[in-house]
């Protein structure tokens, strides 16, 4: 009797049956590391056809990294590669974003970044950093973050009025074109300036004719014409800011302060429930997504904001300290001795 060959080459032993394996052997040896591996598949940019598996120990120059993006045309591409470095992607903007990946200024999700002084950087920041660290060398992280950032004032043309000290002219030429804009001494025809800085109380020959091209329709788009704290708050937090704010035919705004965001005292009650985060739906653009806030950091923003009239957080919830509790129990019983 001829039997028919086995085709994994395997020997059957007479009167022998196998016994599936116990369904808690299967669970441990799926969670053992030893049958743990990242697979590197579908996004070879750097033109090799070969899969690569990458062991525990492969390192991650992004592990701390919160990754969100605005305005990007592949973003499950560019958050596949953000995942094999070590980051985690979220598409809604919320207090967990460390890094925000963009390709132009603008939209809900960039100012929220840039308010809280967020890196605002470009795609090619992932790209690169990805590429690098494929080959197998190793991923600075502060120095892809400087090397990739979003220029400020990309197709800014900016020219001066109202401000005669050369040695601050030429730190604001000098801040302007290492940020990615273009500086010009004169407005003139054809028009090119975009932007025309503005200080000093009185207008300006150039003002008049920065109105008037705006008027002839000769600048586009219009020439923004805007205090010279718009300039420098940009600089400050690494993004461009709205120039609605810094409009120079309005009164002079003060500089944005530079300490840490804090949601201005009429936001709080709504903390208690939940937080605003920026989310992009499928032609992304920018809505607003209910996120759940941890209790504790309602506490710490309460904390924060009552913290200068002398409460302070403790057992869970917002208290008078017990030093401002004994001031005002002394006012009281002076106030009653009188």
């Amino acid at each position: 009797m001829h039997h028919q060959r086995r085709g994994n080459k395997s020997k059957k032993v007479p009167n022998v049956r196998l016994r599936p394996a116990h369904p808690d052997a299967m669970a441990r040896a799926r969670a053992s590391p030893e049958h743990t591996s990242c697979w590197v598949d579908d996004s070879q940019i750097i033109g090799s056809d070969d899969t690569i598996m990458l062991g525990g120990s492969c390192p991650r120059p992004f592990k701390s990294v919160v990754v969100c993006a605005t305005g990007v045309l592949d973003k499950p591409a560019l958050f596949k590669l953000a995942l094999e470095l070590g980051a985690t992607s979220v598409s809604a903007f919320t207090d967990r974003v460390t890094h925000l990946v963009a390709e132009d200024h603008g939209g809900a999700k960039y100012l929220c970044a840039l308010e809280r002084k967020i890196p605002i950087l470009l795609p090619s920041w992932i790209v690169e950093s990805h590429r690098i660290w494929q080959h197998g060398d190793d991923v600075d992280l502060a120095q892809s973050v400087a090397a990739h950032r979003l220029p400020v004032f990309s197709g800014v043309t900016l020219c001066i009025s109202g401000i005669t000290d050369i040695v601050r002219r030429t730190q604001i030429n000098k801040a302007l074109t290492t940020r990615g804009g273009t500086y010009v001494k004169a407005l003139e025809r054809p028009v090119r300036v975009t932007h025309l800085l503005c200080a000093g109380d009185a207008e300006t020959d150039k003002m008049r004719y920065a109105d008037k091209f705006n008027r002839a329709g000769e600048a586009d788009p219009p020439i923004q014409l805007v205090w010279e704290e718009w300039f420098w708050d940009c600089v400050e937090f690494g993004g461009r800011f709205d120039e609605a704010r810094y409009q120079a035919r309005m009164p002079r705004p003060e500089r944005r302060a530079t300490e840490a965001f804090v949601p201005p005292p009429h936001e709080i009650p709504d903390l208690q429930h939940r937080t605003t985060a920026y989310d992009d739906d499928a032609d992304d653009d920018d809505e607003l997504v209910p996120v759940q806030r941890l209790p504790a950091v309602t506490l710490q923003l309460w904390g924060s904001l009552l913290k200068a009239r002398g409460y302070e957080v403790a057992r869970g919830g917002v208290m008078l300290s017990p030093g401002k509790a004994r001031e005002m129990a002394m006012q009281g019983r002076e106030e009653a001795a009188v």
